[in-house]
């Protein structure tokens, strides 16, 4: 009996052996396949803008993490880089273009023939209605949708209540109720407000003031006055400089300083944002990024207050700064880099994140509500509804970035030409014909 039950066990044994080498052998099979596994993974680099800083970048790699772990078949690798569209231009003249980009500044890349369409992914996609319409609008370079919005953000007027209320003035917001917060009325109140306290002729409180030298800042006023830099806001042709409205805001600009005294002409031409945040400037015309400016500078919340810019000759047109996520053409995965953008822009939790930390209201209208809860400390700023209120009822939006070939040309030329206008050393007619050149020029040359 004790024979057979060893010639059992010894019977058993040949099998455990076979049983435990499959399991070794499936293992081994796992580990050699696994890293094959891995390279099958599409690898798209999404190459951002360093001077968008560092909440932007911080939103974008966290929400790239978030969009890795959900799926297995791509993975987005976030890169930062400086002298961003020089970069770019060079890179893809290497042959190693990132494949997709982030830039509020498109055209240099557009006019180069450097952005893939989306226009087949948006409409097959069912998301086209769930953007800003205006903002997917600006994305468009000949019809074609080369840019996806992430971000959508319009000028308003921020203003501090405590010198409207020492004035004895009526607020903006009062102001723009009953159709009166104007050119005339911004003047007038203005006066009141600005005031040299110190006896030494120069004034130490501003009543507005603003980098107007650049055309991302110049473009309120212009646009009031019904004019425009060229003869479309993507891809122009011409130079529209040549007119009466275009006349007519250069010289109310240069009014505010040299002729009715509400402002110095270093408030024309350069006023830093400390101005406003200590107090001393009683209004600064920007867009949402300019809260976090305030509010890192600890200006006291019942300070200041938002509302909307102010009308025109020409009417109250809204000015919105959008940024934007381009596929590079040169890309070899374009419907990866696809779906990578529908997750960035459309889904809930990436969307959370992009209000969260990049404090800028999103071009995603399901979501773009919640900016304003976001914006809201302690029932300030009293008004943050006029952004979602901008985006929702304006009847004209013009891009605060021209969309042009040659960018950073374009911009240098107005700025050294507006610069000598504002400080008095230089005709409007002079300027205008200066402008007038610089852009026919930079327009007509072939791509450098």
């Amino acid at each position: 009996m004790a024979a057979v039950n060893k010639t059992s066990r010894l019977a058993v044994d040949p099998r455990r052996h076979i049983g435990v080498a499959s399991v070794i052998a499936v293992f081994m099979a796992v580990l050699v396949l696994s890293p094959f596994t891995y390279a099958a993974r599409v690898k798209i680099e999404h190459a951002i803008n360093s001077g968008h800083g560092q909440a932007y970048i911080d939103a974008t790699t966290q929400i790239a993490d978030l969009f890795n772990k959900s799926q297995d078949e791509i993975e987005v690798e976030v890169t930062v880089l400086t002298n961003y569209n020089e970069a770019i231009i060079v890179r893809v003249a290497g042959g190693a273009a990132p494949d997709a980009l982030t830039t509020n500044r498109y055209g240099d890349f557009a006019g180069r023939n450097m952005l893939y369409p989306m226009d087949e992914f948006l409409a097959r996609s069912g998301l086209e209605r769930r953007f800003v319409p205006a903002a997917l609008e600006h994305g468009r370079w000949d019809g074609k949708l080369v840019q996806l919005p992430l971000f959508v953000q319009p000028a308003v007027t921020y203003y501090n209540t405590w010198l409207f209320d020492q004035a004895g003035v009526e607020s903006p917001n009062e102001l723009d109720a009953r159709g009166a917060w104007n050119w005339d009325t911004l003047i007038e109140v203005g006066k009141k407000i600005a005031r040299d306290t110190t006896g030494d002729g120069i004034l130490d409180v501003y009543a507005t003031g603003g980098s107007w030298v650049s055309i991302e800042r110049m473009i309120f006023w212009v646009g009031q006055s019904g004019a425009y830099y060229f003869n479309r806001f993507t891809n122009p042709t011409e130079s529209a400089v040549r007119t009466p409205e275009f006349e007519r805001a250069l010289n109310y600009v240069h009014s505010l300083a040299h002729q009715h005294r509400i402002t110095e002409v270093n408030g024309l031409t350069g006023m830093p944002s400390t101005m406003f945040t200590n107090g001393m400037a009683g209004t600064a015309f920007d867009g949402p990024w300019f809260i976090a400016t305030i509010r890192s500078a600890g200006m006291p919340d019942d300070s200041w207050d938002v509302a909307p810019i102010l009308t025109g000759p020409a009417g109250k047109p809204a000015f919105i700064h959008v940024d934007g996520v381009q596929i590079a053409s040169a890309s070899p995965n374009p419907e990866s880099v696809w779906k990578w953008f529908a997750f960035l822009t459309a889904d809930t939790e990436a969307n959370e994140i992009l209000i969260q930390v990049g404090n800028r209201p999103t071009a995603y209208i399901p979501t773009l509500m919640k900016y304003t809860d976001m914006i809201t400390i302690g029932g300030y700023p009293r008004h943050a509804k006029t952004f979602w209120e901008i985006l929702t009822t304006a009847s004209e939006a013009i891009p605060i970035v021209p969309l042009v070939l040659n960018t950073n040309r374009i911009f240098s030329a107005h700025s050294v030409a507006m610069n000598r206008f504002l400080c008095g050393e230089q005709s409007v007619t002079a300027t205008i014909e200066e402008l007038h050149h610089s852009f026919t020029q930079i327009l007509a040359e072939s791509i450098d």
